[in-house]
């Protein structure tokens, strides 16, 4: 969780391999780790311009990293106070971001049988 001024916002890690599924319009809500039946509503404030190395969680600056992200940043929705009560600072949230489902099938799998 990350703050300015009285607003709660989060920074969001989406995978490179899921940003061709992201779409700043789609709802999406974040989790406080270790209550999932509790939805709090995000609103999108900012996307990175830039795709990154993952940074762990270790910190360790001898981690080899070959994941990158894009960081997204998000807003408690709505009244702040209500929808964040509980949250503290710095707390890790799980943030669910609606999208496409994934297709599954290769290109030469999309095409239709000549049933010969």
């Amino acid at each position: 969780m990350l703050s300015r001024e009285r607003s709660m916002h989060v920074r969001v890690q989406i995978d490179e391999v899921d940003i061709a599924r992201f779409e700043r319009d789609a709802r999406a809500w974040g989790s406080p780790r270790g209550d999932a039946q509790r939805r709090i509503p995000l609103e999108l404030i900012a996307v990175e311009p830039l795709v990154v190395p993952k940074r762990n969680l270790s910190g360790r600056t001898s981690e080899l990293v070959d994941t990158r992200v894009m960081e997204v940043i998000y807003a408690v929705a709505g009244d702040g106070d209500s929808a964040a009560r509980g949250l503290e600072f710095g707390q890790q949230v799980d943030v669910y971001i609606e999208a496409q489902p994934i297709r599954s099938g290769t290109a030469d799998g999309d095409h239709a049988s000549d049933g010969g």
